[in-house]
């Protein structure tokens, strides 16, 4: 009897300890120079269970000292495939993580491989959310890709094989209500949708276009706002300056792809220069458009010349959108590089200042890809995620790449 009242007697102690708060993992981090979003200041912060608060609690806590070095958020990839299935994420999980871009927005997943690709993802520090309903129309983009044979040697599949399995397919407005099971059936948050030049439909039925093409415009003006009714946000990946302009009439949330990175035979800078009223609108409807500028230098098709059109139209699109107030947010769209390497890359186009590239790497685009979530900014209420860098990476952009520490959720890697 009195060992099992000791027992309860210690169970009880436990219980009103972790109660009082006692048992709260509380770290003060001194002398940081932390960014708040315009200037570096220098100070304490408090952490307990994983966020910023306003002063750890009494009794016992760590104290790490910084050693006035740079405390900054996190980068976030608004737009990359390669941890979309549980072998790429095996595969390309620590690379992110070494990188220190903690949050990722994967852009055409499938609902077969959703749970073991999250199960994958768990292990890991990432915070990453997928796409893993993706739109297209039958002839459609990424269907070609996907009709490549899995290995050398192997069979290719059968578009029967990928289209409403892994590939959901929609040809006409009557498809949309039809096939909802099938989007319903991957657990997505988020859908992407495919467009490729909506507006010419003379594409339809050539074999050069097929698997490349996109959804009818028809059917994208019902199907985003039957998605979105049903508590689905909607990224549109688009190419063309017109489909750009009927995304954004639909009500898309983010548009995946500014035109232009890559000019179809036959079109010119005028198929991709955005047109003042759709930019216009997208700044009232504060609809995301991710960069993904950089993906032009893995164009093998495209000679010097072309490139310097293509960075000019780029220029001048930012410029457009920045110009609007169009929330604009970074992704590469890279398996051979990241969304550092997009940062740099807009750093030679010259369109935004340093200050404001650097809050869409560590505070913008964490902040669309988790709208729900207080990520993004090293204040009292938010995730106690952060990096720290030796130097200012505002004075020396190198330095983003040179991490000392990695912290999620106030655990150090």
């Amino acid at each position: 009897m009195r060992l099992q009242f000791a027992v309860a007697a210690c169970l009880a102690a436990l219980i009103l300890a972790g109660m009082m708060g006692h048992s709260q993992a509380a770290t003060r981090y001194d002398h940081g120079r932390w960014w708040d979003g315009t200037e570096f200041v220098e100070g304490s912060r408090f952490v307990v269970d994983g966020r910023f608060v306003d002063a750890v609690p009494d009794g016992d806590f760590e104290i790490v000292d910084l050693q006035g070095q740079y405390v900054i958020p996190p980068y976030a990839e608004a737009h990359n495939h390669n941890l979309q299935n549980p072998w790429l994420a095996g595969r390309f999980s620590e690379a992110y993580v070494d990188a220190g871009i903690l949050y990722a927005l994967m852009m055409c997943g499938n609902g077969q491989t959703r749970a073991a690709t999250l199960d994958a993802l768990a292990e890991t520090p990432l915070q990453v959310e997928l796409a893993s309903a993706c739109v297209t129309s039958s002839d459609g983009h990424p269907l070609r890709m996907a009709l490549q044979p899995p290995h050398e040697g192997a069979e290719p599949p059968k578009p029967e094989d990928i289209l409403d399995q892994t590939l959901i397919a929609m040809d006409s407005p009557d498809e949309v209500e039809g096939k909802w099971p099938l989007v319903k059936a991957t657990e997505a948050n988020l859908v992407k949708i495919v467009m490729v030049h909506g507006e010419d439909e003379s594409r339809r039925g050539k074999d050069r276009y097929f698997g490349v093409n996109g959804l009818r415009y028809d059917v994208v003006r019902k199907l985003v706002p039957y998605l979105q009714s049903r508590g689905l946000r909607v990224a549109a990946h688009v190419e063309s300056a017109t489909d750009f302009a009927v995304a954004v009439e639909a009500g898309v949330d983010i548009i995946a792809h500014i035109p232009g990175y890559h000019w179809w035979d036959g079109h010119g800078a005028d198929s991709y220069r955005l047109g003042s009223s759709a930019v216009a609108r997208a700044a009232e409807q504060e609809t995301y458009v991710i960069t993904t500028a950089s993906v032009v230098d893995l164009f093998v098709d495209a000679d010097d010349e072309q490139r310097d059109k293509v960075r000019a139209l780029q220029k001048e699109n930012l410029a457009h959108l920045r110009k609007a107030g169009v929330p604009v947010i970074i992704g590469s769209d890279r398996f051979d590089a990241d969304v550092l390497t997009e940062h740099e890359y807009l750093q030679g186009l010259d369109v935004f200042t340093p200050k404001e590239l650097f809050n869409m790497l560590t505070r913008d685009t964490a902040r669309a890809i988790f709208p729900g979530r207080s990520v993004g900014r090293l204040a009292v209420g938010h995730e106690a995620s952060f990096l720290v860098l030796t130097e200012n990476p505002l004075e020396n952009p190198a330095a983003l790449r040179d991490l000392e520490k990695r912290v999620v959720k106030g655990r150090t890697l």
